[in-house]
């Protein structure tokens, strides 16, 4: 009797002791940021269940670690999928992820506009007159934004704005051309300070010039 007690008690001891020296020394590793341990124990008791949650905390974690990775490499889209809406650490490095993304896309944008605008200076540069200002500024933006056609009208002394360029039209029709500051859509532009956009243009207003003759375009910016 003496004898099977003590098997049985060592078979027991075995039992324990195997699954929590194992985790215990693999969350020893994980304190010190090491995600190496592993736990093999597999049992339909409590250590089995202590078990599988170890092994369902490594890979959470190693998620996070490759998560981290890929924001490092300038992959801000990428996003974790919270276990629980207590998975502090999953929802903060998405919200990490997201701002590091606007800011990026800001960055970029800026880095465009400027750009742009040192471009465009290099267009400008010499001593030109007003028309032919006119007519390089409207020929750059229309290349840079894919417009068919342009004018520019600049505002002089008198409040009055002229034509002082173009690209793509018929210069000798709408060069004499002039509106008061609060007429027609150069009115409204002049009055909101804000671009606006029209499908429905004028029949006249301004069309495309080009080798096979005069068209209207399909919107106007």
């Amino acid at each position: 009797l003496s004898l099977l007690i003590g098997f049985l008690s060592k078979r027991i001891w075995e039992m324990v002791s195997t699954p929590v020296e194992q985790i215990t020394s693999s969350l020893k590793l994980m304190a010190k940021g090491d995600l190496s341990g592993e736990v093999d124990y597999h049992a339909e008791d409590e250590f089995g269940e202590l078990s599988d949650s170890f092994r369902q905390m490594k890979v959470n974690l190693l998620e996070q670690v490759e998560h981290a990775k890929a924001v490092t490499e300038g992959n801000y889209e990428k996003q974790l999928d919270p276990k629980s809406e207590d998975d502090a650490l999953s929802i903060a490095l998405n919200q990490m992820s997201k701002s590091l993304n606007a800011a990026d896309i800001k960055s970029k944008h800026d880095f465009g506009v400027q750009k742009t605008i040192n471009e465009l200076a290099d267009v400008l540069r010499g001593d030109l007159d007003l028309h032919s200002l006119g007519d390089k500024a409207t020929t750059f933006i229309c290349n840079t934004i894919n417009g068919q056609t342009g004018a520019l009208f600049t505002k002089n002394l008198d409040g009055i704005y002229q034509y002082s360029g173009g690209f793509a039209n018929n210069k000798e029709r709408i060069k004499n051309k002039k509106f008061n500051a609060d007429e027609g859509i150069i009115g409204m532009v002049s009055s909101s300070m804000e671009p606006i956009q029209i499908e429905d243009i004028p029949g006249d207003y301004l069309n495309l010039n080009g080798a096979l003759g005069e068209a209207k375009p399909n919107s106007l910016l």
